[in-house]
């Protein structure tokens, strides 16, 4: 079990084990932890802030917090379900604060839900159908510029059909404001999205594609020959043909 533990989440504390429901808590997996540490097969340390001082971690999970300490060139950008392992908050992590939400409520690990992690911090949330949103951006440029920016190029490939996905996004509200309030809106605008009537939606342009002609099914006249399509045939030599439900002597 703590083996597939550190597969899943690379670094593993007591919240994990809670997420999990794993029986007994993370007392019944940190025997097995410290045997795997003294055999220098994982590693004991505080990788993750705000969090239990108590964390164990993959080698190769350490090597990759260690390479996000300086951020590429190009933003990296990982659109994830709110459930999936890859995302550490509501799990490994508690969820930010908020901004605005309405009623109190904040994200959560739903069905439906997904997150945009940008060079590994948490930029955004999307509810269920992609209708609702709470972004986090810095508080500075150029940072701050740099997460809106991705944020709004991945918004058109969210959606959940593969051929129709940039039709099927529509953001109505973004932390519990209009969409069209926003500060994020000229990013989006920017990204092609337009404001409409409900919020901001990204129009599909591409032409459809010709519909395939339907295939006519056969009818009960399809057996039916045309008389010059038998030249060499009589009209008188053809068989009556008898309209279905009539009797013989009609």
């Amino acid at each position: 079990m703590g083996q597939q533990l550190l597969t899943r989440y690379g670094v593993v504390t007591r919240e994990v084990a809670g997420a999990e429901g794993l029986p007994g808590g993370f007392s019944a997996i940190h025997d097995v932890f410290r045997t795997l540490e003294e055999s220098g097969r994982i590693r004991r340390g505080y990788f993750v802030s705000g969090v239990g001082a108590m964390q164990f971690a993959a080698p190769a999970a350490v090597d990759l917090l260690r390479a996000l300490r300086t951020p590429p060139d190009t933003a990296d950008v990982a659109v994830l379900s709110a459930t999936d392992p890859a995302n550490p908050y509501g799990a490994l992590v508690k969820w930010p604060e908020a901004p605005g939400a309405p009623g109190g409520r904040g994200p959560t690990r739903s069905v439906g839900a997904r997150v945009v992690l940008v060079d590994g911090h948490l930029t955004a949330w999307m509810s269920r159908g992609l209708r609702s949103l709470l972004v986090w951006l810095p508080e500075h440029d150029p940072e701050r510029s740099r997460h809106a920016e991705a944020l709004a190029r991945v918004l058109p490939v969210t959606g959940t059909d593969p051929d129709q996905r940039s039709a099927s996004v529509l953001v109505v509200d973004v932390n519990g404001a209009p969409a069209l309030d926003a500060p994020i809106r000229p990013f989006l605008e920017a990204a092609g999205f337009v404001a409409t009537a409900q919020g901001l939606q990204l129009r599909d342009t591409a032409s459809p594609s010709p519909a395939t002609p339907r295939q006519r099914r056969p009818g009960r006249w399809d057996a039916a020959v045309a008389v010059d399509a038998l030249p060499d045939v009589a009209v008188e030599d053809l068989a009556p043909i008898r309209w279905p439900g009539r009797r013989r002597d009609a």
